[in-house]
């Protein structure tokens, strides 16, 4: 194989209550060419070395119709590129982002 990855992930929930939940996950990645010609030794695409992210999770029963969940969400990617050679104008930046999701689930 021309390269290596290396990976760990973790994810964690705590409940407070019967309808609020708290989710979080990390992952840690070593992803990078080990032998591909000119570019042994850097990092593969779309590889960033950290990803976390964390959520709420809220449900509420609505009657005997069934239960309404909202789960607002924020995610990080640490900064990864997007080409094998590590090209700096195809590097993609650290950044978060902020989801918010509903769901109905009837009974």
């Amino acid at each position: 194989m021309p390269w290596r990855i290396r990976r760990t992930t973790t994810g964690r929930t705590a409940r407070a209550t019967e309808s609020i939940a708290l989710n979080a996950s990390l992952g840690l990645v070593d992803a990078q060419y080990t032998s591909f010609e000119a570019n042994s030794g850097k990092r593969l695409p779309r590889a960033p070395r950290v990803t976390a992210a964390i959520n709420l999770e809220y449900d509420r029963a609505i009657g005997t119709a069934g239960t309404l969940s909202f789960i607002p969400e924020v995610v990080y990617r640490a900064e990864n590129f997007v080409d094998a050679a590590n090209t700096a104008l195809f590097r993609q930046e650290a950044h978060e982002q902020v989801n918010l999701r509903a769901a109905f689930e009837s009974t």
